[in-house]
């Protein structure tokens, strides 16, 4: 996996944008990856998206629609973050 990925994402108006991010790490909660990503613009947001693999050196993200799952998975996440 590259250090990088450029995300294709929409601005508030609906024109796409790119979103140049360095991959922190993939990790699991309950049994689904999750990835972290820092935008490379210098501000200091994690974008955490699901993980899945899409065959050799690809994969696909996806957001995570259900809040209690997407508070778990950032409180895990911060855990990770913290013991490092």
């Amino acid at each position: 996996m590259d250090n990088y990925i450029t995300l294709q994402l929409l601005a508030d108006d609906g024109s796409p944008i790119e979103q140049e991010c360095m991959i922190i790490g993939v990790f699991d909660v309950d049994g689904q990856d999750y990835i972290a990503l820092a935008p490379t613009d210098d501000t200091e947001t994690v974008l955490i998206y699901g993980y899945r693999p899409a065959g050799e050196e690809q994969f696909e993200l996806f957001e995570i629609e259900e809040e209690d799952t997407y508070i778990k998975v950032v409180a895990e996440f911060n855990q990770i973050i913290s013991e490092e």
